[in-house]
């Protein structure tokens, strides 16, 4: 089984209801929704993929804007716990971004190609989704406990 992710295919045949002299209303786009191997599947974890390495980022932003606000403020014993937990979330982040490059390389391959998406290929696109997944996880979790050792 293959998919054709990108390349849209316009239903050519005139509905038997419809009762126009000249078909001149717009056809609409024939899509695959046969289960969770269809473009939308595929398209949606694209975007999702976004949005997680965006919350890894945010998690390694606001660590680090806890760090630069407590510098000064804090005993070197408490900042050097806090940048420990600085550099775990930085850790995960910089892991992670291979994962994000290789699934945007597959986007941007299979958009410029408007290839058909092999089941392989929708394996190995899951793969990485589920590890991004779970880098995200990581990421909240360590940004999480170093939340709590503010508290």
């Amino acid at each position: 089984m293959s998919l054709d992710l990108f390349n849209h295919e316009n239903i050519d045949k005139h509905e038997e209801d419809c009762d126009c002299e000249d078909c001149q209303h717009e056809h609409e786009e024939k899509y695959d929704a046969d289960g969770v191997d269809n473009k939308e599947h595929l398209l949606d974890m694209f975007e999702q993929a976004d949005i997680l390495y965006e919350n890894i980022k945010d998690n390694t932003d606001g660590a680090f804007s806890i760090l630069k606000n407590l510098e000064n403020k804090e005993d070197e014993d408490i900042l050097d716990v806090i940048r420990i937990n600085c550099n775990e979330v930085l850790e995960v982040e910089k892991q992670t971004k291979e994962i994000y490059e290789n699934i945007k390389k597959i986007e941007l391959s299979l958009k410029q190609n408007c290839e058909k998406v092999s089941d392989g290929k929708i394996s190995l696109i899951e793969e990485y989704f589920e590890a991004l997944q779970n880098c995200e996880k990581v990421s909240y979790a360590s940004f999480e406990k170093l939340l709590k050792r503010l508290s």
